[in-house]
């Protein structure tokens, strides 16, 4: 048995260079991103051998993420109601 736990990536990088956005004629955006990097710290791992001789272990590690990539495809409308509902948040902060 094995597991982690409290995961929270601490930085993530996106290549500008690396990111394509496509919006097709029928109001699809396709959003491309490659070479993604992230860092995970601080996450919690154990492990707990089933069988003999019985091994096990637990601790804190750090990991690093190279080489990520990202497909995203989104129609016009999801794209609005998305736009519309980060607006109400931020309005509702500001307005708090």
């Amino acid at each position: 048995n094995y597991a982690i736990g409290n995961l929270r990536v601490t930085k993530i990088d996106v290549p500008r260079h690396k990111v394509i956005v496509v919006c097709s004629n029928e109001g699809k955006v396709t959003i491309k991103a490659t070479e993604i990097s992230a860092s995970i710290s601080n996450f919690t791992w154990l492990y707990k051998q089933r069988g003999s001789p019985h091994l096990k272990d637990c601790g804190i590690a750090d990991a690093s993420i190279c080489g990520l990539s990202l497909w995203l495809g989104m129609s016009q409308e999801q794209l609005e109601e998305g736009l519309v509902r980060a607006r109400q948040k931020d309005w509702g902060q500001k307005n708090s």
